[in-house]
């Protein structure tokens, strides 16, 4: 084989192994690098959409709460001002009176009502003005409209409202009813109003109460038009950020893998372009030369004892074969002009 061949063999496997080797194990290097940046946003992403939606969702409660609260207090303030003005002294006359009764009916957001009780005793909490009008009059929740067997956790809001016999300002949740197919938790307040009207059948004394509530999650889901709460809307939202940002995060990769793609290319081309031109050198500086050196050798082993020799004024190591090829030439030329004069 060639020098030059062999040179340039050296030269082309010497540059594109490790190039190759690089190109190999880049993809792989790349993709863990990908994978691992993904999950690290999707765990970031997961937590932050959950946090802020669970917050965001008990500040929007919250916010509610305070809402149904307020409403139960302005009717207490309007309630006690109505019942000093008509000068009410019976919850017969209360239930009966007009303006009483339609602000015991007045609805709000739709579907959403107030209403007026009163406290019969420890723990017992009983409506005089609602919508659903006679029909629950003074009866007692439990014993006689059978409420706590059908709405358990109502009992500790309305018996937390009565106890000991005073009306007490308590509020809290029950289950009642469902929204868009899942069971609603409906918030209710009652808060005293500050006056105690005669029961003409009993000859009692029983403070007035009024109370509002309201099917918060039905309040927010309406709002957003979904049938998910607000906080997992919020946390959805955060999430499709995410993804979007791991689109990006992808076409970064993407772009950087052909970015490598196109250098390993350019260093191909450039190791293939120092080839040739290092082929192209040795045969100039080392293969010719030989070659012509050994042309020389080959005439003067036929006899042609007085060939030139080239390439005698280089100082390398080519210069150094054809001078010492010039002196074997010479002492072959004496030799052969003493075997002349014989």
């Amino acid at each position: 084989m060639k020098i030059a061949v062999k040179v340039v063999l050296i030269i082309i496997l010497g540059g594109l192994v490790p190039v190759g080797i690089f190109a190999f194990l880049t993809p792989g290097l790349i993709g863990s690098l990908q994978a691992e940046s993904f999950k690290a946003i999707d765990s970031f992403g997961g937590d932050v959409a959950k946090n802020i939606g669970d917050k965001a969702e008990g500040y929007l409660f919250k916010s509610g709460e305070q809402t149904v609260m307020k409403i139960a207090q302005e009717n207490a303030i309007y309630l006690r001002a109505l019942i000093k003005a008509k000068g009410i002294k019976t919850i017969q006359e209360l239930a009966s009176d007009p303006d009483i009764q339609a602000l015991g009916k007045h609805t709000w957001y739709g579907k959403e009502y107030v209403w007026i009780a009163g406290v019969f005793g420890d723990r017992d909490w009983r409506l005089l003005v609602h919508p659903l009008g006679s029909e629950v009059f003074k009866k007692h929740v439990d014993h006689d409209l059978k409420w706590y067997d059908k709405y358990p956790d109502l009992r500790p809001v309305l018996e937390g409202s009565a106890r000991g016999g005073t009306a007490t300002q308590n509020c809290g949740y029950y289950t009642f009813g469902e929204v868009y197919g899942s069971p609603a938790k409906k918030y209710l307040c009652n808060v005293p109003v500050g006056i105690e009207l005669l029961d003409e059948d009993t000859g009692q004394m029983i403070p007035i109460m009024t109370g509002a509530g309201a099917y918060l999650d039905s309040y927010f889901k309406d709002i957003t038009a979904s049938e998910q709460l607000p906080g997992k809307t919020i946390s959805d939202e955060i999430i499709t950020y995410v993804n979007s940002a791991k689109d990006s995060v992808k076409a970064s990769f993407s772009k950087a893998v052909s970015q490598i793609n196109m250098y390993l290319a350019i260093a191909i081309v450039v190791i293939l372009v120092i080839a040739g031109i290092a082929t192209y050198l040795v045969a100039v500086v080392v293969s010719n030369p030989l070659i012509d050196l050994a042309k020389s050798a080959e005439r003067i082993g036929k006899g042609e004892i007085n060939v030139e020799i080239p390439h005698r004024g280089r100082d390398d190591e080519i210069g150094v074969l054809a001078e010492s090829m010039e002196g074997m030439r010479r002492s072959l030329e004496i030799a052969s002009e003493t075997m002349k004069e014989m």
